[in-house]
């Protein structure tokens, strides 16, 4: 399990890709790409928490994630925090 979780997330209207990287900038497996729906939240959100136990935060860029954002920062992932 990594100990610092960097994620992408580029949202359009019909999925989300999520690309992730460790603290040393090594990229966790390929990009994975979610259904921009409630399902594909919640196996996104199942995806986060298989790959880190620790502190969530979240920086949104644009109204695509407004969603999102409120979806997984109201999930009971340890400590969330938001900038």
């Amino acid at each position: 399990m990594v100990t610092k979780l960097f994620a992408g997330i580029d949202i359009s209207a019909n999925d989300a890709v999520f690309c992730c990287l460790d603290q040393d900038g090594n990229q966790l497996g390929p990009s994975r790409k979610f259904a921009n729906d409630l399902h594909g939240a919640n196996e996104l959100l199942d995806t986060i928490t298989r790959l880190t136990t620790k502190t969530l935060g979240l920086l949104q860029n644009g109204s695509a994630l407004a969603g999102l954002s409120p979806f997984l920062l109201g999930k009971s992932l340890p400590n969330p925090y938001s900038n």
